[in-house]
C-alpha cells in the first residue's frame, strides 16, 4: 500500500529541495541551466513549464524522477545536445496532463527505467500522459523499462528520433 504522504499522491511541489533550479515565479517557468544530480523527486506543479538548456547533463540518480503536470521543453541542438541518463536506480520522466505542447529537441535518453510506483503505474523511461509532445533529432538509447517512450492519449509528432538496445517496446 501507498503512503498518503507519496509525493506521486500528494503532487507537492519539491522546488525548494532543489537550488541549482532557476525558479520564475512570475513567468511560471522552472529552467535547468546546468548539470544536475536528481537523487530524489522532482515534482513540478500544473501552472509551470520546465525548460532544460542545451548542453545540460542530468543524472536521474537513487530516488530520483522527474514528475512534469506542465509542459517540457527541451532546447538542445545538434552541437549541444542535453543528456538524461538513469543511474543507480534513478527513474525517468513522466509529464501528465499537461495542456500546453510539449517539445523536445536534440535529447539523448541513457538507461532510463520507469517509474514503477504503484500509484502512477508508468511503464515508460519518458511518458507522455494525456500531454500533447514533438519529438526531434533525439536518441532513445538502452532502455531498461517495458518502454522507452510512452505516449498516452497524447497527439505527437516525432521526427529523425532514433530507437536503439531498447530492453522491451520501443
Amino acid at each position: 500500500p501507498q503512503s498518503t504522504n507519496d509525493p506521486l499522491i500528494t503532487r507537492k511541489s519539491s522546488l525548494n529541495e532543489f537550488d541549482s533550479l532557476l525558479i520564475d515565479k512570475k513567468n511560471k517557468k522552472i529552467e535547468i541551466k546546468k548539470d544536475i544530480t536528481i537523487s530524489k523527486p522532482l515534482i513540478l506543479t500544473p501552472e509551470y513549464t520546465l525548460i532544460i538548456d542545451g548542453g545540460v547533463n542530468i543524472n536521474l540518480k537513487d530516488a530520483g524522477f522527474v514528475f512534469v503536470q506542465g509542459p517540457l521543453i527541451m532546447k538542445g541542438s545538434q552541437s549541444n545536445p542535453i543528456i538524461v541518463q538513469s543511474s543507480n536506480g534513478g527513474k525517468g520522466i513522466t509529464v501528465l496532463n499537461a495542456e500546453n505542447l510539449s517539445v523536445i529537441n536534440y535529447a539523448k535518453f541513457y538507461n532510463l527505467t520507469p517509474n514503477t510506483n504503484s500509484s502512477l503505474n508508468i511503464t515508460g523511461g519518458l511518458t507522455f500522459y494525456n500531454s500533447p509532445v514533438k519529438i526531434n533529432n533525439s536518441e532513445f538509447l538502452n532502455s531498461k523499462g517495458e518502454d522507452a517512450l510512452n505516449l498516452v492519449r497524447s497527439k505527437f509528432n516525432i521526427r529523425n528520433t532514433l530507437f536503439q538496445n531498447i530492453f522491451s517496446d520501443a
